[in-house]
């Protein structure tokens, strides 16, 4: 390329080039010796012959996606639009991704945020603030990691997707590499483990609820040798039925999602955004846990709910919006921190949210006089990644057995037990 047409792509892009097909010139030319009339008639014997190198020179370079035949390119229309801001559509786009794979519910919404992508900012001080998100999948084999990747690549317009060598064969976690020859070597276990006596019981008998809905779902899939195209049968029982977007109509939806304006933070949810990013400090302090929790994440939350808004064509970030983005944030350290004292008890079973939700609400009316405001137990539990409906429930079901009150206004609570 030369001229108006250098660097009009870069490595990754699809083009359509028009040019003229010519032989390359490279290391061709007339020797130089000290005789100038046999010099001037000898070519170069390195760029002779018959065969010779050829290239293309490119006259027009036009930008291309890998799915321009897939994909609609006109305008999005306003019902399109206000499709998007269903309440429904962000679960129900997020279970139409990778519809073959049950399960994974965070992890695919957190994928579909990734898809649709966070505000860049660029301030007129020439700092440039990112609104790309990435995510690191890290599990056993045969989680359906690489699937979801493979969907992933599948649905992106641009997108490359390449693998490690070796990684599929044998695992980057449970191999080394010994020479180029990739030949993989083990430490042998000098010392007899201690038997595992503390393994969740949720491992050694898992619910058997959960098993028949994924043993349904991947019978379906193999008798029909498709995905299942309804919430029905990849959802809950007894959920109301809605039809599952193809890849061709979710591709076209995160398109639309991606060309709306940038959503806005209001003001008023700064000092929420600084004190929940203060309490997932102070809380990864006590909870000495695994990961850390820095500006960086402060970061994320804010990437992932302008993603969010954006999916749901707003043009400004709401509450629910970060309480969403910390949510995902709260179920990935979740995910990391599988043994922290948070979520599992002394024997390793599994606490549920309302058992977290309890001595979150003990551990705030115990550094008083027994009471607490709601507004702080909302906001302390917003930061763990529960929704106002959870607390509800939660303070509720504890006044109705007296173990607290709360007043007219329902405004504070009151240990009475």
């Amino acid at each position: 390329m030369r001229g108006e047409n250098t660097r009009s792509a870069v490595p990754g892009d699809h083009v359509l080039v028009t040019g003229v097909f010519l032989p390359s010139l490279k290391g061709a030319g007339f020797s130089g010796g000290s005789q100038g009339g046999r010099a001037a008639m000898a070519v170069n014997s390195a760029s002779g012959g018959l065969l010779a190198e050829t290239f293309l020179e490119a006259h027009s370079v036009q930008l291309l996606s890998k799915t321009d035949d897939l994909t609609e390119t006109s305008e999005p229309t306003e019902d399109e639009v206000e499709r998007l801001r269903d309440p429904e559509m962000y679960s129900l786009m997020a279970q139409s991704l990778a519809p073959e794979i049950y399960g994974h519910e965070d992890v695919k919404k957190a994928l579909l945020l990734l898809l649709v992508g966070g505000v860049e900012l660029a301030p007129k001080s020439g700092l440039r603030i990112r609104g790309n998100i990435n995510i690191c999948l890290m599990g056993d084999p045969g989680v359906a990691k690489s699937q979801l990747l493979g969907f992933v690549d599948r649905l992106s317009t641009r997108s490359q997707y390449t693998t490690g060598r070796g990684s599929s064969g044998v695992g980057l976690t449970a191999s080394v590499m010994k020479d180029p020859l990739t030949v993989f070597w083990f430490a042998p276990c000098v010392k007899t483990t201690p038997p595992r006596t503390n393994t969740p019981y949720f491992l050694c008998s898992p619910p058997s609820e959960h098993d028949l809905r994924l043993a349904q779902h991947i019978t379906h899939v193999h008798m029909h040798g498709a995905a299942p195209t309804t919430t029905e049968a990849s959802s809950l029982p007894g959920a109301e039925q809605q039809n599952l977007f193809s890849l061709v109509e979710l591709r076209r939806l995160i398109q639309i999602a991606k060309s709306q304006p940038a959503p806005a933070v209001p003001a008023h949810l700064a000092d929420y955004l600084v004190g929940a990013y203060v309490e997932m400090r102070k809380e990864a302090r006590v909870n000495k846990e695994m990961t850390y929790t820095s500006a960086r994440t402060l970061l994320a939350i804010m990437r992932l709910s302008t993603a969010r808004a954006r999916l749901r064509a707003a043009t400004e970030v709401t509450k629910s919006d970060i309480d969403e983005a910390m949510r995902l944030m709260e179920a990935s350290r979740a995910s990391i921190n599988a043994t922290t004292a948070g979520d599992f008890d002394r024997v390793g079973r599994p606490q549920s949210y309302k058992d977290i939700i309890y001595h979150i609400v003990r551990e705030l009316t115990g550094a008083g006089d027994g009471t607490a405001r709601l507004a702080d137990v909302m906001e302390r539990c917003a930061a763990r990644g529960y929704t106002p409906a959870q607390v509800n429930e939660v303070v509720d079901a504890y006044e109705n057995l007296n173990v607290w009150q709360t007043n007219v206004g329902r405004t504070r609570l009151t240990v009475v037990a």
